[in-house]
């Protein structure tokens, strides 16, 4: 190999190398600007999503189970009352 090629390949291996630095060096200038900023990460925002959803699906889920507990709990009341009022009624037949 000639002395123009070994330096030749020396140059770009020098190149690729000095590339690899400049693009580590402005990603950590980046996300400490990021992170100085309060920007969150579109990963950071999709995991929250995620967690968005999820709460919402539990508190629907709780809604639900809510609605039917005070449906229960009037059907309840109801039937009390209707024989509270059968019992009321027929104390009053006797007397």
């Amino acid at each position: 190999m000639t002395n123009l090629a070994a330096l030749a390949e020396e140059l770009i291996a020098a190149q690729k190398a000095n590339r690899e630095l400049l693009q580590r060096s402005v990603g950590a200038e980046l996300e400490k600007s990021l992170v100085r900023l309060g920007l969150a990460r579109i990963a950071d925002v999709d995991q929250l999503r995620g967690e968005v959803a999820g709460l919402r699906d539990e508190v629907a889920g709780l809604r639900a189970e809510l609605t039917q507990l005070k449906k229960a709990q009037r059907k309840k009341a109801q039937r009390k009352k209707a024989q509270s009022k059968k019992a009321h009624h027929h104390s009053k037949g006797a007397a």
